[in-house]
């Protein structure tokens, strides 16, 4: 399992800002990145902006939400 995790840096030891998904004890691997250096890369908080729309057809029928276009159903091809 792979998270990404904000953390704080104090006395020597990784604070988490969230709550985390390990059992005590765990170990895991760290990889660090500074929030400065991130900063500096446009590419780096692009998966930040993807979110749950709930609309699980949202793809296929992308027209009808927009533009409400009849809705097509999965493998029917657009006229």
């Amino acid at each position: 399992m792979s998270q990404a995790v904000e953390a704080i840096f104090e006395n020597g030891v990784f604070r988490p800002l969230k709550p985390l998904n390990l059992e005590e004890g765990e170990r895991v691997n760290l990889t660090i990145t500074s929030a400065n250096e991130r900063a500096d890369d446009p590419a780096a908080d692009f998966s930040d902006l993807a979110v749950d729309t709930g609309i699980p057809d949202l793809a296929t029928n992308i027209d009808y939400y927009l533009y409400g276009l009849p809705k097509q159903s999965d493998g029917e091809p657009k006229p």
